[in-house]
């Protein structure tokens, strides 16, 4: 009967002592139960920029469509890493594509219509500035102003219309062959076409 009685003190004391070591272990490590505290998110990096920035060229080295096509995209990329407001604009293009150099060079100079064919800028005529030329045509009725602006929201695309050449003699009758190009930019929240022409044909351009 001692025996038996042990027996079970011991077996009661067993458990006892097995049942402290579990909860002693509840309290030393977290139960598999409860999630562990949640590690903040890695910051995502920027998105890098859509595409390389267009190449350097100045107003001299526009020769043909391609160059011509690269030289407006590069006045349209330095305009949108320059103007950040509205009132920016104006001043950056007066003072920026205006005068003889870079921007400028002859008959190859920027100009910018907004969308409802108003001309905002241009380096070579300002005295058109503030003005409609939605009616703007060449000697054979092509309607150069909405031409462009269609082109521009296709994008950016050429028009060609024939244009007096000022280089050309005698040339205001009949005109020669010219090409612009044309595309849309956002400046400060403003939308405007910027654009540039060349004459193909004339001597010096080729």
């Amino acid at each position: 009967m001692y025996s038996a009685t042990w027996r079970r003190f011991t077996l009661f004391g067993l458990m006892v002592a097995f049942a402290a070591f579990l909860a002693g272990g509840c309290d030393e490590e977290p139960s598999p139960t409860v999630p562990a505290p949640a590690t903040p998110a890695p910051v995502p990096a920027p998105p890098p920029p859509e595409g390389p920035a267009p190449a350097e060229i100045r107003a001299e080295e526009v020769v043909d469509r391609e160059t011509l096509r690269v030289f407006v995209q590069a006045a349209i990329h330095a305009a949108s890493e320059a103007i950040s407001s509205e009132d920016e604009i104006y001043p950056f293009f007066d003072a920026t594509f205006r005068p003889e150099g870079q921007w400028r060079h002859g008959e190859v100079y920027l100009g910018a219509i907004e969308p409802n064919g108003t001309s905002f800028f241009n380096a070579a005529f300002p005295e058109i500035e503030g003005t409609d030329i939605s009616g703007l045509t060449d000697l054979n009725g092509v309607r150069i102003t909405e031409e462009l602006l269609a082109a521009a929201a296709a994008g950016g695309d050429f028009v060609e219309y024939f244009w007096p050449n000022p280089a050309v003699e005698g040339d205001e009758e009949t005109g020669s062959l010219k090409v612009s190009y044309g595309e849309f930019v956002t400046l400060g929240g403003r939308e405007l076409a910027l654009g540039a022409g060349i004459y193909p044909d004339s001597p010096g351009d080729d």
